[in-house]
């Protein structure tokens, strides 16, 4: 029987084995990281949602360092999030 290849959990060891997009966002977001110590954090921000349009998560803390990439579960992906929001004109209220 054949071995199936287990990747590590944290995909930031192994992006060699990211597919060629994923892998292009996530050497731009790192690289751009790297070299600004200060706006870490927001980078992160943008890499994380860049990420989730190509269904891939990780998370990341106050000091800017992303961490734990993973395949995004698909039914918690953002497109597919429904808005349960009512705008003013549809809410009901007092006639």
């Amino acid at each position: 029987m054949a071995q199936i290849e287990k990747l590590p959990d944290d995909l930031f060891q192994t992006t060699d084995a990211l597919p060629p997009t994923v892998r292009a966002v996530a050497d731009h977001y790192t690289n751009a990281i790297e070299q600004d110590e200060v706006n870490g954090y927001r980078l992160c921000a943008a890499f994380l949602k860049e990420m989730e349009a190509l269904f891939y998560t990780f998370d990341y803390g106050l000091d800017g360092v992303p961490f734990d990439l993973r395949q995004a579960n698909p039914s918690n992906t953002p497109e597919q999030t429904v808005d349960l929001e009512l705008d003013e004109e549809s809410t009901p209220g007092p006639q």
